[in-house]
Order: structure tokens, then C-alpha cells, then sequence
């Protein structure tokens, strides 16, 4: 009986300082220039750079590498890698991006993908809606 005793309080112990397994995820967003998560670009011309700030938290649960793709009309605009990024580390970065072809409300995605993956690993992209016109 005092196997068990002891046996149930060393359990118990254990449980209670051992680190949990929580939710691994990252957090990714986007910034505008000024590093505010509102006026992002909205009105460019042709050619002209939209500039943005980029930024992920890794919650992995230990380091991992990403890759930041910027599309437009399904065509890869840009392209970033962050190199190692530590758990619980946050790495951003300004970034810009043109568009060439001209028309209204075109749709700008950000994708994720961990560690070389061939899937973005937050199924929904980040967006922004763009006016293009003609560069004079």
C-alpha cells in the first residue's frame, strides 16, 4: 500500500512540473508601413512599390524557417525567406511589391509555408484589395 501511495504522489508530482503539451501554431500578419494593422495600401500605379511590414511569431514549439509568398493573379510577385526562427522569437520585415497590370480592386495574398512545405501552412492567405491604374 505505501508502494502505491508513494507511487501516486511521484505521479502527481511529475505531472505537475513536467511542461504540457499546448497548441503549436505561428502567428503571421501584416503591417502597413507605418507598422499600424490599418491603411494599407489601397491606390497605386503600375509598376509603382506598395510597402508593407511582415511579421510571424513562432508558437512551434522549437525553430523553424519560413517562406513568405506574395501573389497576384496567381503569379508569385515576391518571394521572402526569414532563415531560423527561434521559438517564441518574432522576426519582421519591410517589404514591397509592384503590380503590372492595371485594374481595380486586385487581390494581393500573403502565404506561410513552414520549413519548406509544399502547402501554405495557414490554409486561409492574408489579402489586400489594390486599385492599380496606369503609370503616367
Amino acid at each position: 500500500m505505501l508502494v502505491v501511495i508513494l507511487g501516486l504522489i511521484a505521479s502527481i508530482v511529475y505531472l505537475s512540473v513536467s511542461p504540457q503539451p499546448g497548441d503549436k501554431f505561428t502567428e503571421f500578419y501584416v503591417l502597413n508601413k507605418d507598422g499600424k494593422a490599418s491603411d494599407y495600401p489601397r491606390e497605386i500605379a503600375t509598376g509603382q512599390p506598395a510597402e508593407v511590414i511582415m511579421g510571424i511569431i513562432n508558437h512551434e514549439g522549437k525553430s523553424a524557417s519560413y517562406t513568405i509568398r506574395i501573389t497576384a493573379d496567381s503569379a508569385i510577385i515576391n518571394s521572402i525567406e526569414t532563415g531560423s526562427v527561434s521559438n517564441g522569437q518574432k522576426w519582421e520585415r519591410k517589404t514591397d511589391f509592384t503590380l503590372a497590370r492595371a485594374g481595380d480592386n486586385q487581390r494581393v495574398e500573403f502565404s506561410i509555408y513552414l520549413n519548406n512545405e509544399s502547402t501554405p501552412h495557414i490554409k486561409d492567405p492574408l489579402a489586400i484589395l489594390l486599385n492599380v491604374s496606369n503609370s503616367k
